[in-house]
C-alpha cells in the first residue's frame, strides 16, 4: 500500500445551592459504608441531604464482555465496535465497515479455517483475492472483520512484499507495531484502500516508521485513472518544492524527475533499516 482517552468521573455528585443545607439544618449526612453483602460486593447508604434526594447516585452496572466470534468485543465507542483478537485491536465502523487494526507483528500463523465461509462485500473471483487485514501469517483471524475482496494484484505484490518484510524484521530481533485500515467508503461496497502505518523498533533502541497506501485496484484501473487525472489536470504546475523553473509543464517536470532518479515507488526499499 503506497503512503499511508479517560474521563474524571467526578467521585461524588454535585450539590446545586436550592439544596444546599443551611445552619438551620445542621450539618449534610454523608454516606456510609455497611458490610458486605453475601456477593463480597461492598455497599453503601446514601442519606438525605434535607430535600430527601439522595446526594450520590449508585454506579450502574457495567455489562461483561461478550465473545464475538473468535474475539471479544469492548465497549463501543459511538458507532465503532471494539474487538480483541488473537493479540490485536480491530476497530470497526459499524457505519461504513471501515476497519483498522492494532498491534505488535509476530510469527504466530492463525488457522485460515472458516474463511472458505466468507465472501467480503463487492467480492469478483474474477479479480479479487479473500484477502486478511492482518495476514494470517502473523496472527490474523479469518473473521468476517479481518477479511476483504483485496484486488488479487495488491494481495499477492504490494501488500505482500510490505508483509514479508514485517516478518522478515521481526524474525531478525526488530519490533514492528503495525496498524492497518481497510477503507470502505460506504457499506456493503469493496474496500477503496488500504493504509499501512509500521513503527520499527530496532534491538538497539532506534525506531523507523513506514506510511504506506494501496488503491484497491489493478495497475491497469490506477493506469486508467492517472490518464484521466492527467488529461483533466492544468499543465502548469505550480508550487513545486524544488527551486525549478517557473511555469514547468507536466512532461518537464517528469522528465526532470527521471534525471533526478525518482523511480518507481518501491515498498521493498522502505523497510530498510
Amino acid at each position: 500500500m503506497m503512503e499511508y482517552t479517560p474521563t474524571d468521573q467526578n467521585e461524588t455528585g454535585a450539590v446545586d445551592d436550592a439544596s444546599s443545607p443551611t445552619e438551620s439544618d445542621g450539618p449534610a449526612e454523608l454516606p456510609v459504608d455497611i458490610e458486605e453483602d453475601d456477593g463480597g460486593v461492598a455497599e453503601s447508604e446514601t442519606k438525605d441531604l434535607g430535600d430527601g434526594e439522595d446526594a450520590c447516585a449508585a454506579p450502574a452496572d457495567l455489562p461483561e464482555d461478550e465473545p464475538s466470534g473468535d474475539g471479544h468485543d469492548l465497549p463501543e465507542e459511538g458507532n465503532v465496535r471494539v474487538v480483541e483478537d488473537n493479540g490485536y485491536t480491530f476497530e470497526i465502523d459499524e457505519d461504513t465497515d471501515t476497519v483498522t487494526a492494532r498491534g505488535t507483528i509476530r510469527r504466530d500463523p492463525a488457522s485460515r479455517k472458516g474463511m472458505e465461509k466468507i465472501t467480503p462485500d463487492g467480492y469478483d473471483s474474477s479479480v479479487d483475492d479473500k484477502g486478511h487485514l492482518i495476514a494470517a501469517l502473523i496472527g490474523g483471524s479469518p473473521m468476517e472483520y479481518n477479511a476483504s475482496a483485496q484486488n488479487r494484484t495488491l494481495n499477492r505484490s504490494g501488500y505482500k512484499i510490505a508483509e514479508n518484510q514485517e516478518v522478515r524484521l521481526t524474525d531478525e530481533g526488530y519490533r514492528v507495531d503495525t496498524e492497518k485500515t481497510k477503507y470502505v467508503s460506504h457499506k456493503g461496497a469493496k474496500p477503496d484502500a488500504y493504509m499501512v502505518n509500521d513503527t520499527i523498533t530496532a534491538p538497539d533502541g532506534s525506531e523507523k516508521h513506514v506510511y504506506l497506501s494501496f488503491q484497491n485496484a489493478s495497475p491497469a484501473e490506477q493506469a486508467e485513472w492517472e490518464r484521466i487525472a492527467d488529461e483533466t489536470t492544468p499543465q502548469t504546475i505550480a508550487e513545486l518544492s524544488d527551486p525549478l523553473p517557473e511555469n514547468m509543464t507536466r512532461e518537464q517536470y517528469e522528465a526532470y524527475l527521471d534525471e533526478v532518479g525518482d523511480d518507481s515507488f518501491k515498498v521493498k526499499d522502505e523497510y530498510r533499516f
